[in-house]
């Protein structure tokens, strides 16, 4: 009888989420069923429900659990559960990379979670082939967590008699093709089925060792490489596999770094354009400036955003996290090259850094509309287990002080217990205090909503052209107004959560959520939710908010643009307004395209901020066409049909979170 095994990349799906399909485990199990063939039944978990359930109908020989932020506390409780149900200690390994690297943490890990029996750090294709193998032939009574614990494998770690054993071996191969291809086996096909996001991979490793970040530790460093026929393989089988996804997302830490890159970006196109099976492509751009990445922008175009990730531009900040080797000047050239091809140009702008500053932050993000970057990321910094920040050296050289706030969506009732995921994040530093944070925080999300959403995008393009203050506008949209009390309201609700999402421990959030009231509160009215899409979430679904958000931004706007631009500026907040495609489904009840007249004199600003740049009829200047992307369109139709007519500032903000600034119509 074939030996079976679970294998769990486990989320939580108790309330709708932006789900990508279990690549990593699919990659283990399809280099499993190779080596042995014929000798395996592998099954494929995202759900703890249907994990559990079939561990009640049928207990598996081992199960296997994917370890990361997002399901951490969650493998607790399947992992606690899987040893409780067993009648033979089922033997249960884990691996991912949401653990310290030194041995004396990963001992205190194994200590911590009894239910695992071994613990795989890195790539886990291979120490789970040692694995499996050697307990293949052994009988049943010898497979039992106990019994595997004590097994001498060199690449995996026990806890034995109270000492770590084992290890990890790095693999030196520079290609990957010897791991068979989950996508072409059909084997990721239930999760394709039930809509979950395609996620792929053309290399391993990162060349960077930013210190925030895990992508570029030593051990996973170095390039390793899928084959270009693998590659293009696996997108023709998305592309026509017979759905229509919201995105394809790619995993590569550095997309571009190749100049094959290229040939993958023009695949990309031609499926795109042959099929209309996705509507966009989510890549992490090369963090090294390479002059073939102007060449997959053209390809690209539209489907995927201009992505440099700069974290921060003051000089001293990126001393200290160790990214002053990458090149900032060369990066800003390849955005100049690419933002006329690619739909937006995106970074990220991390809040409290080391030796971050209000004031370096303020001007690190006017720094980025000035390079033309209009989709601006990143806040509060979550501390990695695993990465440099994370250290204790870390800690105490920058004086990094930390709360816990739970993980937006990832919560739920499994067999009746409430199960939470929380996140350690920075909230002072010995440059920046946690009022400065909460003050930004506030000022974020008004600029996340205008800026990276996209909803004053043509305004943003005009004040940034002009040489005007964006931030400025930002700190007079965030002061209290009786003149606008829906709007007043809005902000006082922002103000509120950015204070009370956080506790002072991981103790004091288990406690808060123990109370029943506090827990029924997650699902009766009061989620938390991720505040920057939450705030414009509110917005866009509530009229007089909306409207008074937009009136709002006009008065601040005229307070600082000079009297010859005055007469443009009503026109341009007319356009943003227009062009809000949730707004006009939800509240006006409108689809498809449409007509906009604005004055002459706004044509030409909108011109020269390279806004407006397709071409006019000369007969009727005043007049342009705002299209809709189709796919786009008939996505959000459908998930609003789905929601229903009464959306929660939740749902709202996971569809602005899915569409990622998508959700507008066009100046053609």
């Amino acid at each position: 009888m074939p030996l079976l095994i679970y294998l769990a990349d486990l989320y939580h799906d108790y309330l709708p989420t932006r789900q990508h399909v279990p690549l990593g485990i699919g990659y283990i199990a399809e280099y499993l069923q190779q080596q042995l063939p014929g000798k395996l039944e592998i099954k494929l978990f995202k759900s703890a429900d249907k994990l559990l359930d079939s561990i009640d109908e049928r207990q598996p020989d081992v199960v296997g659990l994917s370890n990361y932020t997002w399901n951490y506390a969650l493998n607790q409780f399947a992992g606690k559960q899987i040893k409780a149900r067993s009648d033979r200690n089922i033997p249960v390994i884990m691996g991912g990379p949401n653990i310290r690297l030194d041995d004396e943490s990963i001992l205190a890990f194994l200590k911590d979670h009894d239910f695992v029996d071994r613990y795989v750090m890195y790539s886990g294709e291979r120490p789970m082939e040692e694995f499996i193998s050697s307990i293949l032939d052994l009988p049943a009574d010898r497979r039992a967590g106990d019994d595997i614990r004590r097994m001498g494998l060199k690449r995996s770690y026990a806890v034995v008699d109270g000492e770590l054993k084992g290890g990890a071996i790095i693999d030196n191969e520079k290609t990957l093709d010897y791991i068979p291809s989950p996508y072409l086996s059909g084997a990721l096909d239930e999760f394709l089925d039930d809509n979950f996001l395609p996620i792929l991979e053309t290399n391993r490793g990162c060349p960077f060792s930013c210190t925030f970040c895990v992508w570029g530790i030593s051990a996973l460093s170095k390039l390793k490489l899928f084959s270009m026929e693998r590659v293009k393989a696996e997108l023709n089988y998305v592309a026509n596999y017979g759905k229509t996804f919201s995105e394809l997302v790619y995993a590569d830490a550095n997309f571009g770094i190749l100049k094959r890159d290229v040939e993958i970006s023009k695949c990309m196109r031609e499926l795109y354009n042959t099929h209309k099976t996705f509507q966009a492509v989510q890549i992490y751009w090369s963090k090294s400036a390479q002059p073939h990445m102007i060449d997959i922008g053209k390809e690209l175009g539209h489907l995927t955003h201009t992505y440099v990730a700069f974290q921060s531009f003051d000089p001293n900040v990126l001393e200290a996290i160790k990214r002053k080797n990458i090149g900032t000047e060369k990066l800003v050239q390849l955005i100049n090259g690419l933002r006329a091809h690619t739909h937006s140009t995106q970074t990220d702008l991390l809040v409290g850094l080391p030796m971050e500053t209000v004031d370096s932050h303020i001007r690190s993000l006017e720094t980025a509309l000035s390079y033309g970057i209009n989709m601006i990321l990143g806040g509060e910094i979550r501390l990695l287990p695993g990465s440099e920040l994370d250290s204790e050296a870390d800690r105490q050289q920058f004086q990094l002080k930390t709360k816990y706030r739970l993980c937006e969506g990832q919560y739920g009732y499994y067999r009746g217990e409430l199960v939470c995921e929380f996140e350690e994040v920075i909230r002072q530093t010995s440059t920046m205090t946690e009022a400065d944070m909460i003050m930004l925080r506030v000022l974020r999300t008004l600029f996340f909503a205008s800026v990276t959403i996209g909803e004053h995008r043509p305004l943003i393009s005009f004040m940034v052209k002009n040489n005007y203050s964006i931030i400025d506008i930002f700190k007079e949209l965030a002061k209290p107004d009786r003149a606008y009390p829906a709007f007043d309201q809005a902000l006082q609700w922002c103000q509120e959560q950015a204070e009370q999402e956080w506790f002072s421990s991981i103790e004091d959030a288990h406690e808060h959520f123990a109370d029943p009231a506090n827990a029924d509160d997650l699902f009766n009215g009061k989620p938390f939710l991720k505040l920057n899409y939450g705030m414009f979430g509110r917005l866009v679904g509530n009229a007089d908010e909306y409207k008074q958000f937009n009136s709002k931004m006009e008065s601040a706007v005229l307070k600082v643009v000079s009297k010859e631009h005055q007469e443009v500026i009503a026109d341009i907040i007319r356009l943003c307004k227009a062009r809000n495609i949730i707004h006009r489904t939800l509240v006006e009840g409108k689809s498809g395209s449409e007509e906009i007249q604005l004055s002459e004199a706004t044509w030409k600003a909108l011109e020269q901020a390279e806004y407006a740049t397709g071409k006019q009829d000369d007969s009727n200047r005043s007049i342009r066409v705002l299209e809709a992307n189709p796919i786009v369109e008939s996505l959000v139709s459908d998930k609003l049909d789905d929601i229903g007519c009464d959306p929660t500032i939740l749902q709202l903000s996971q569809l602005l979170e899915l569409f990622r600034g998508r959700t507008y119509l066009a100046l053609s």
